[in-house]
């Protein structure tokens, strides 16, 4: 059976939010755990990534986490907007985006 274009097109769709979804997920279950036992992650000076924002501390963590979740919140609906509005997929992809280029900038500049 030939693929269609609108076959692959909602395979990548699905395949998109269903990675999305799991970032959101993951970083939901360990914002609750690192609320409910702050003991278990070493922020401050004390961490290995002492010098990154995030882990600097709990409320940052958390904080952190939060963006992260609205981000890809954001990303799941510019996967699904119809492709002739470009400027919401666009407005919609750019939280992620800046989450991602913060976490990279961060690692580049702390850990080389």
């Amino acid at each position: 059976m030939q693929k269609t274009s609108t076959s692959s097109s909602c395979i990548k769709k699905w395949s998109a939010s269903a990675a999305l979804f799991a970032v959101i997920v993951i970083m939901a279950m360990d914002a609750g755990e690192a609320w409910e036992f702050p003991q278990r992650y070493p922020f401050g000076a004390a961490g290995p990534a002492a010098n990154l924002w995030m882990y600097d501390s709990l409320r940052n963590y958390l904080v952190g986490a939060g963006l992260w979740i609205v981000a890809c919140s954001l990303a799941i609906r510019a996967v699904w907007t119809h492709p002739a509005r470009k400027l919401r997929r666009r407005l919609c992809f750019a939280p992620l985006l800046a989450m991602v280029a913060l976490t990279v900038y961060e690692w580049i500049v702390n850990f080389t």
